[in-house]
């Protein structure tokens, strides 16, 4: 979205923390509403507000598996770079200069989103955030292959993926 001369973009944005104290991976706090800027050069996985088109692929930049994480939906203000890291798989990356953290999702939220999510979204944010067993219950049984992924990861079932094959 063009308005006047700045960029808008909406996207997704991961903290380390809980909702009254959330930072991101430099330690730098953050608050609900706010916009920061920067007037450091932006490049990508180096200086700038970093954040994602799709929320699960923010999980890549949090450990949501072991610890607790924010969410936020977030607005981008100012100057934005794209990239990707095609090796991971992970595409419509982005870094700006200026970010407001528009609202901090509820795990409902977050939820939500992903029961909607295709397939093979889907198993990237089964792989990479840590589900309740009764989420577990709302995501089995929508495919063989979600199945196996909530299974190996949720459940640590490391044979899951073992193919059996007659006359072996």
């Amino acid at each position: 979205i063009f308005k006047g001369n700045i960029i808008i973009m909406e996207g997704y944005k991961i903290f380390i923390g809980n909702k009254d104290n959330f930072e991101n991976n430099y330690g730098f706090q953050f608050e609900e509403g706010k916009i920061y800027e920067t007037d450091q050069e932006i490049f990508p996985k180096k200086t700038g507000f970093h954040f994602a088109k799709r929320l699960e692929d923010t999980l890549r930049y949090g450990n949501a598996r072991e610890e607790d994480v924010i969410i936020c939906k977030v607005t981008a203000l100012g100057k934005i770079i794209e990239y990707e890291d095609e090796y991971y798989g992970y595409y419509d990356l982005y870094v700006t200069d200026k970010i407001k953290i528009d609202k901090i999702l509820t795990r409902e939220d977050i939820i939500s989103y992903a029961l909607e999510l295709p397939e093979y979204r889907l198993e990237r944010f089964i792989q990479t955030m840590k589900l309740s067993d009764e989420e577990v219950k709302l995501f089995m049984g929508k495919s063989s292959l979600i199945d196996k992924y909530i299974l190996f990861y949720h459940y640590n079932d490391k044979n899951v993926f073992n193919t059996q094959y007659k006359g072996r």
